[in-house]
């Protein structure tokens, strides 16, 4: 199972982008949307599962945070994740965006990624996300866009 994993597009979705998250049967948004026409363009892809970043709207619908079971592997995806003062436990996976600064690290036997941002640059940090392989094992693939 292919899944892409982006954030912080703030209204953006660049084409290159599109052509990455093709064949992905699932899309995790780590908030910062920008706006519900995002995520209906996305959702002609795959389903997504999005979470409420600090600039999107509360009419967009977006939970706070959001726990998703795929392929057997637990996620908890949020925004920020420096906002909750304990991370929870248990989970394969923990998403979160708000930096825009892309990261992957390993603690216990969970995954932490931050997929970086595939909006538009700030901050002079390259415009990254991440897709997914569910497929024997994990594998995970930093996507650096070109503009």
């Amino acid at each position: 199972m292919k899944i892409g994993i982006l954030s912080d597009t703030h209204g953006i979705l660049k084409e290159e982008v599109l052509k990455n998250l093709e064949g992905c049967m699932a899309l995790f948004h780590a908030g910062d949307v920008g706006g519900m026409e995002i995520l209906e363009r996305l959702r002609k892809i795959a389903p997504v599962y999005g979470v409420e970043g600090n600039n999107d709207s509360i009419e967009m619908g977006l939970p706070k945070s959001l726990e998703v079971e795929l392929e057997g592997y637990k996620f908890f995806m949020i925004h920020d994740l420096k906002s909750i003062k304990e991370v929870p436990k248990g989970y394969d996976f923990i998403i979160s965006g708000h930096s825009h600064q892309f990261d992957i690290h390993y603690k216990s036997k969970t995954t932490y990624i931050n997929p970086g941002a595939c909006g538009k640059r700030r901050f002079g940090l390259p415009l990254t996300m991440v897709l997914m392989n569910l497929e024997k094992g994990t594998h995970l693939e930093i996507i650096t866009l070109d503009k």
